[in-house]
């Protein structure tokens, strides 16, 4: 395969159709110029001519070379239009969440030998791209980036799909200035109302995890207006629930907990998935951990267990709820329960401090578990994520108050307040 899209790299971007599909089945018989002269009785010079579109063959030439190369090139016009129809069918998989993206890899897995010697074999790869994407093989993804920019330059609307994607390749890797700068980029390349729409999605949630709740809100209303126009019912869904994440970080908890709740009523009549419920129920649950009421959110949370048991994001906050609640003997239980969590590089620190809390409590807070806390707090602080920032510099502060450790307490204190007037500058929006 490899060599194959070195050839079609090296194809000049003017070249027409059935040069392209000339030069791209030559090279993959392995045949020069000269060699498919002596097989077809056509001069090489003018086969060369030919695949640079500087002459045009005769229907006897063409049988000819197709005699020659053992191809039809009309049944490779034809899987060149199943290939485009393919990329049609599959937008609109994205657009509609259609969940079927597992059924495209068994169709280009089937039709691969096919697929691989015509000219639109990129538009497969840029399928697979996405859909690598979509299943978070981000390095499998990124591997094959550098070859479909060469390959898509040409068109501006597989270009831009591409952008997008390779924007959420950078948002999912947590690098969100980069992915907003693709995105914004993407945005740029071509008017395609569709992808525009879907590019405005994506842009939506780079900036709420750049803490930019202004735009965020605005590309999520812009998407929401071309779901609605296109009839996406799942993307109308869930792009509720991105302006319902948006409210619940800029803190107008009402708002959030109304967007969720109607995005729970519209579950019962829409084929969703029981993690998508979940994560509404989750989401709830989080809202109510924030402002303190954690009976409240253990309500959900029994919801959320029904659909989605697995959820690391539920276990912690299953702890913490009890924790706070002083059910310390539930909490330690759920930590011997949950003790997976350590394992896992994104969640190790905090279910450590989890842990040191729940088993430490009714103590004086120790330097190494004060340690713990601040650690997890400058972690979040150096990705800017003001959400959890807040979270866990109350517990810092919690632990400094106990220590009566005055001064450290007025550091902390001073910087939760620049976080909080971070976030009350856009809160009035």
């Amino acid at each position: 395969m490899e060599t194959i899209l070195t050839e079609l790299i090296s194809l000049p971007i003017f070249m027409n159709e059935f040069g392209k599909q000339l030069y791209i089945v030559r090279k993959h018989k392995n045949l020069t110029l000269r060699q498919l002269d002596e097989l077809s009785g056509v001069k090489f010079v003018r086969i060369g001519r030919f695949e640079n579109d500087k002459e045009q063959p005769t229907l006897e030439i063409i049988r000819r070379l197709e005699n020659a190369l053992g191809v039809s090139f009309e049944q490779l016009e034809n899987v060149s239009r199943e290939i485009k129809e393919l990329y049609a069918r599959f937008v609109d998989t994205l657009i509609y969440d259609r969940n079927d993206l597992n059924q495209y890899i068994e169709l280009i897995n089937k039709n691969r030998g096919i697929y691989l010697v015509n000219s639109q074999y990129p538009i497969i790869l840029l399928i697979l791209y996405i859909i690598d994407i979509h299943k978070n093989n981000l390095a499998e993804a990124e591997k094959i980036e550098e070859e479909l920019e060469k390959l898509l330059l040409a068109n501006s609307e597989y270009c831009q799909l591409y952008y997008e994607y390779k924007g959420v390749r950078f948002y999912l890797q947590e690098h969100y200035e980069e992915a907003a700068n693709i995105l914004t980029y993407a945005m740029t390349i071509a008017n395609n109302y569709k992808q525009n729409t879907m590019i405005c999605y994506h842009l939506s949630m780079v900036n709420m995890s750049r803490n930019i709740y202004i735009e965020a809100l605005s590309y999520a209303d812009m998407a929401k207006k071309g779901f609605v126009e296109f009839a996406s019912f799942k993307r109308i869904l869930y792009i509720e629930g991105q302006i319902g994440s948006i409210y619940s970080q800029m803190r107008r908890f009402d708002l959030a907990i109304n967007k969720y709740t109607t995005c729970l009523t519209v579950c019962e009549t829409l084929d969703v998935s029981p993690t998508t419920k979940a994560l509404f129920y989750r989401n709830l649950s989080w809202i109510y951990i924030k402002s303190g009421n954690y009976s409240q959110s253990l309500a959900y949370l029994e919801k959320a267990e029904i659909l989605d048991p697995e959820n690391i994001y539920l276990r912690m906050y299953k702890i913490w709820c009890n924790y706070k609640l002083g059910r310390y003997n539930t909490a330690r239980s759920l930590t011997i329960q949950y003790k997976a969590i350590e394992e896992n590089k994104s969640f190790k620190k905090r279910f450590k401090l989890f842990c040191e809390l729940v088993y430490k409590e009714g103590t004086m807070p120790t330097l190494p578990l004060l340690k713990s806390a601040i650690d997890v707090y400058d972690e979040f602080a150096a990705k800017c994520n003001f959400e959890l920032m807040n979270f866990y510099i109350d517990i810092v502060i919690d632990l400094l108050k106990q220590r009566d450790d005055d001064k450290r307490l007025i550091q902390y204190l001073e910087m939760k307040i620049k976080i909080n007037n971070e976030i009350n500058q856009q809160r009035n929006y």
